[in-house]
């Protein structure tokens, strides 16, 4: 994700000197739902370097790798957030219907033999009533939208950002760069004109299709030069849609030209523009085909990987089946934070429960600070250096259920953390 800048450095940092002092990887349940969510849907093993911290072919790099598999799993988001997804995609899907119903209702013209202006759809409404008054009022608001859209895209989370708040921002400026966040404006600013273009100029076809033309083919060339989304493929699919729209816009000049001249198609011409059809119809169609065989093949691919994700998980719990690990633990396991790590014995037992250092502190350190007890204190320091004696061995543990002050330790962390740990 976009925010997790250097907090997820000082996390990778903490995670290498404890996989060199043998700190073994274990949990405390996991991070506090102020994280959680952020690890679930913006992490995936292919793009986060945050692996990087653990050696390739340790225990600690396998158990990374599928906690991240199976972080799909979790607990689902609250139902505040898919309401914000939704509501947010639904807006800016019924945007351009919303504009080109709107226009079409504020489209007046003259009546011959009758005073005033009458709607062009239906002719024997007078226009400029007050509830037309209203119409164009909603007209307006609708104009402005895009500029609404980048302000509200340019917002910056804070720790007091809501998740529902948090879900759409990412909505809005997740699928493309961090230099181009503000493309869905763009995207919508080009909807805007092109139904304005349609609805307002239809007396004028020749004039229509050409501006709806160079707006299509202005698009295709900022497509290509920002290239905006983050995923190649989308751009590329998005440059091939562009220019079967520009395609489709400068065959159509033809026979509008014929129309506005009020010229009969007979014969040849007739058989071209018959042809200019034809070849609409595959360039809309073809595109539509591509793209449903795209979903379907990458919703299938999906379920594979799912499945290969899930046998991966079930060979490494059974084969560290003297550990107890479920694969509920598996998924609740918490590798980055350093601060629900506990060291391991030498013999192997699961009887140690030390943190790994933070921020140069060890965890009696902060125990003391935090008032929990000198005892505590005193078996993480004796815990912490047996582990560091028994050599880099490191294995996923769990901590013990009853270990009431090491979770509300890291309750108290949670509550006090700074920006980019509580927003991941």
């Amino acid at each position: 994700g976009n925010g997790s800048g250097s907090g997820s450095a000082g996390r990778g940092s903490a995670g290498r000197e404890a996989s060199t002092s043998g700190i073994a990887l274990a949990t405390v349940g996991g991070r506090g739902s102020s994280g959680g969510s952020d690890v679930s849907g913006a992490l995936s093993p292919r793009r986060d370097t945050r692996l990087d911290s653990f050696d390739g072919g340790s225990p600690e790099r396998e158990a990374a790798e599928l906690q991240l598999m199976l972080s799909g799993l979790r607990k689902p988001k609250p139902i505040s957030i898919d309401y914000a997804i939704a509501l947010t995609t639904l807006l800016l899907m019924a945007y351009s219907t919303a504009v080109k119903s709107t226009f079409s209702l504020i489209d007046c013209v003259h009546v011959q033999g009758l005073e005033g202006r009458y709607l062009f759809m239906a002719g024997t409404i007078e226009c400029y009533t007050p509830w037309q008054v209203i119409l164009i009022g909603f007209a307006g608001f609708l104009c402005v939208c895009p500029a609404i859209v980048y302000w509200i895209g340019e917002q910056k989370r804070t720790e007091r950002s809501s998740k529902a708040w948090v879900a759409v921002l990412r909505t809005l400026n997740a699928p493309y760069t961090e230099e181009c966040r503000w493309w869905k404006v763009v995207l919508l600013t080009r909807r805007l004109l092109l139904v304005i273009m349609a609805g307002l100029m239809k007396d004028t076809p020749v004039a229509r299709n050409v501006s709806m033309a160079c707006v299509v083919l202005a698009s295709l060339c900022m497509q290509m030069w920002l290239r905006p989304f983050r995923d190649r493929s989308v751009n590329i699919v998005e440059a091939l849609l562009l220019m079967a729209l520009v395609v489709v816009a400068m065959l159509e000049i033809p026979a509008a030209a014929f129309r506005t001249a009020q010229v009969p198609l007979t014969g040849q011409v007739k058989a071209d523009v018959d042809v200019a059809s034809v070849i609409e119809i595959i360039i809309t169609g073809v595109p539509a085909v591509f793209i449903v065989v795209y979903i379907v093949h990458q919703e299938w691919q999906r379920r594979q990987q799912r499945r290969e994700q899930w046998q991966k998980a079930v060979e490494w719990i059974d084969a560290h089946k003297d550990l107890g690990l479920s694969r509920l633990d598996l998924m609740r396991m918490d590798i980055w934070d350093p601060t629900t790590w506990i060291a391991r014995k030498p013999d192997g037992t699961k009887e140690a429960a030390a943190a790994a250092p933070v921020d140069g502190r060890s965890d009696s350190g902060r125990s003391s600070d935090e008032d929990d007890g000198g005892d505590d204190g005193k078996r993480g320091e004796a815990d912490s250096g047996a582990a560091a004696a028994g050599g880099g061995l490191a294995t996923p543990l769990l901590a013990p259920p009853d270990d009431r002050r090491r979770q509300e330790r890291l309750r108290r962390l949670v509550s006090r953390g700074d920006d980019d740990y509580l927003l991941g």
